[in-house]
């Protein structure tokens, strides 16, 4: 089962590949071509359209690119905050070792049995919050996976080299006797 990666991925080596047909040497004859049959002026026209729907298709991927390098980025930013709400958990559950240390005639004054129940249902508190971030950076990790940041970019620069080349074949270069040196 290809995964979103994988098509993304392919797309690029499609799009690389048409790139790389557009530069070779037998397509770069298509303006001589044009220019031999009388039919510049419409090669020119389907160029350029073909240029604007590559842009719009650029437009509408760039978009999507920055929509799942900002999920990464941020999925990266949240991952610290789940260790850090255990670690407050931590810090209570260290208190209350500490209240529970105490002298009795010192401890006597905090109410100990009280609060080490407040202390307990805080720590457990903590610790359902964090489970719950814990569950919640899982799901948004799998979702990041799915939107394949890092394959974006390459299709994007993919899509655009392809917009160029098709622009490149625009240029009518010289005719050859044209360009033959007089003697």
């Amino acid at each position: 089962m290809s995964t979103p990666a994988d098509i993304v991925r392919d797309l690029q080596e499609l799009v690389d590949a048409l790139t790389a047909l557009l530069r070779t040497s037998t397509m770069r004859e298509i303006p001589n071509i044009a220019r031999d049959l009388g039919v510049t002026d419409q090669l020119v026209q389907l160029i350029d359209r073909a240029k604007s729907l590559f842009d719009q298709v650029c437009a509408g991927a760039e978009p999507l690119q920055r929509m799942a390098i900002g999920a990464d980025a941020l999925v990266a930013m949240a991952g610290p905050v789940p260790p850090l709400v255990n670690g407050l958990a931590d810090v209570t559950e260290g208190i209350a070792t500490w209240v529970q240390s105490l002298p009795a005639d010192q401890a006597a004054d905090l109410a100990p049995a009280e609060a080490n129940q407040t202390v307990k249902d805080i720590t457990r508190s903590f610790r359902s919050v964090s489970d719950a971030l814990d569950q919640g950076l899982e799901f948004a990790e799998g979702v990041v996976e799915l939107l394949a940041p890092e394959q974006w970019t390459g299709l994007v620069a993919s899509l655009k080299a392809f917009t160029q080349a098709i622009v490149d074949l625009k240029a009518v270069p010289p005719a050859a006797d044209a360009a033959a040196p007089t003697v």
